[in-house]
């Protein structure tokens, strides 16, 4: 059986998940005893965070997915070929240093919501962002700073302001996603200057929106995936459920 971890170790890490020799050599390993000793002398909550931080440097395929809020509609109808196509518009661009947004876009009702959201849960597209997947609505009126703060605890991050500035917020996401591999999903883009705000991805992460206006998604410079009425027997499966 391991030795535990000393209960004075687990109290200056600020109860993160270290509970066993092996996760605290996880920290050790990335960062050598002076800074680890520099950093204990500091406050509770930024010892916290830099712990935090260390164990997911090690541990870099962790996932911090924040999508189970939106849910897929009750009658749910699978359309695989427009879900194969979108899986490989995902993938590519994978060795660019800046990935291009894609933007789901048609006519209200057409599915695009429902299409992003089957997305969340397709274990290709997981795999492809084995970091997570992050989810946000914005409709006419977004509330952009709650978005981010959710963002920030979805990752597992530390907002230190009472009233953090929504560009304080996106440079603690933009740390955050730096070197993590996620796939952000704004829905219902009505604005491009709000699709822009929640651009915080590094260069491992890619941008998927839904929108109705092709004009936002040529300003994001997006490649554009139009969403195609459902097929027949798409509709009739629909009808029958």
């Amino acid at each position: 059986m391991e030795d535990p971890v000393p209960e004075q170790v687990l109290e200056l890490v600020g109860g993160q998940r270290l509970v066993g020799i092996e996760d605290l050599e996880a920290v050790l390993m990335t960062h050598p005893l002076e800074r680890l000793a520099e950093v204990l002398c500091r406050g509770g909550e930024e010892r916290a965070a830099f712990f935090a931080a260390a164990y997911r440097s090690h541990d870099s395929y962790t996932r911090y997915d924040f999508f189970a809020h939106s849910r897929r509609p009750l009658h749910y109808i699978e359309r695989t070929e427009v879900i194969a196509n979108l899986r490989i518009v995902l993938a590519s661009d994978g060795a660019q240093t800046h990935r291009r947004p894609v933007a789901l876009h048609g006519m209200s009702g057409i599915g695009k919501t429902v299409l992003a959201r089957a997305l969340c849960d397709d274990s290709d597209v997981q795999n492809a962002f084995p970091n997570g997947i992050l989810w946000a609505t914005l409709g006419p009126s977004p509330d952009l700073r709650t978005i981010l703060r959710e963002w920030v605890y979805a990752l597992g991050g530390m907002i230190r302001e009472d009233m953090p500035s929504i560009n304080s917020l996106v440079n603690t996401v933009a740390t955050l996603l730096k070197e993590q591999a996620c796939l952000l999903i704004l829905d219902d883009v009505l604005r491009h200057t709000d699709a822009r705000t929640l651009d915080v991805g590094g260069s491992r992460c890619r941008l998927l929106i839904t929108t109705r206006d092709a004009a936002i998604a040529s300003e994001l410079g997006a490649e554009i995936q139009p969403i195609p009425p459902m097929t027949h027997p798409e509709s009739i499966t629909l009808l029958e459920d």
